[in-house]
């Protein structure tokens, strides 16, 4: 998370690690694929990173904490890592997107079953609840 010479750390505008992992989690939308954001390092400082090896790509930070009574708190680039993901679904996946900006999920499927190619499907659409911008 540090991009810019740790600039964040001082703004709190978190631009840049937002548009790097909207991209990558867009690329593996696009391709109906799955992943997992394994660094969550809850002893992340802004000096020391992780504590390994120089990193620094947690998506928490002591340091960006005010408030610790809000669950969010401490979060870097949130915007682009809580969002909607379709974790199973009665059909075969065509479509599976995710507008930061308009904060809409899109998902789009094709029936398993030949009973279900009877009714034409429009795309879902879900707004996650994370009340951040």
């Amino acid at each position: 998370m540090d991009f810019n010479g740790g600039e964040a750390f001082q703004t709190g505008r978190w631009d840049r690690q937002i548009s790097a992992l909207d991209t990558t989690l867009r690329a593996l939308d696009m391709a109906l694929l799955s992943a997992t954001l394994w660094n969550y390092s809850p002893d992340n400082s802004n000096r020391w990173g992780d504590g390994w090896n120089g990193e620094d790509l947690s998506i928490f930070s002591r340091d960006q904490t005010r408030d610790r009574s809000d669950v969010y708190e401490g979060g870097r680039a949130l915007p682009a890592v809580i969002r909607p993901v379709a974790w199973r679904v009665a059909g075969e996946p065509l479509e599976m997107a995710y507008d930061l900006r308009t904060r809409v999920f899109t998902l789009r499927l094709a029936p398993l079953w030949p009973r279900d190619a009877a009714a034409p499907g429009r795309p879902g659409r879900a707004r996650p609840g994370w009340r951040g911008g």
